[in-house]
């Protein structure tokens, strides 16, 4: 991700909202990554 002004809070410290989204966007790929064999995921927006 690469950062800029609007990932910021009015005080330049980077805004926690930012740190969320990476950690939720990364914490659902490692689960999709981890299926087992055959499995599915029916959350996927895209489905």
């Amino acid at each position: 991700m690469t950062l800029t002004q609007q990932h910021f809070a009015p005080n330049n410290f980077l805004h926690v909202a930012s740190i969320v989204a990476l950690a939720d966007a990364t914490c659902g790929y490692a689960a999709l990554a981890h299926l087992p064999e055959g499995a599915e995921s029916r959350s996927r927006p895209w489905d």
